[in-house]
């Protein structure tokens, strides 16, 4: 979704970039930033998202202590190929 007090990219037009929208954060990075600042350990834990994440969302989730990912579906990432 967009940034916290911004319009959502279905109101105001997508900014796209190589195909992806630069306006939005990943739920993935938005999820370790609300425990960040909520001051919620993510040391162990595991993780449930719809679709693999994309390769830059992975290594935070990795560099965050995440030890599972649970998806329901695949997300072909060039990297991760």
């Amino acid at each position: 979704g967009s940034v916290s007090g911004q319009p959502h990219c279905d109101d105001v037009g997508h900014l796209m970039v190589d195909g992806h929208c630069v306006r939005t954060i990943h739920s993935e990075m938005n999820a370790l930033i609300q425990c960040a600042k909520n001051g919620i350990s993510t040391e162990g834990t595991e993780i449930y998202v719809t679709y693999f994440p994309c390769f830059n969302c992975s290594k935070c989730l990795v560099q965050a202590g995440i030890k599972k990912i649970n998806y329901y579906y695949d997300y072909h990432d060039n990297l991760l190929a």
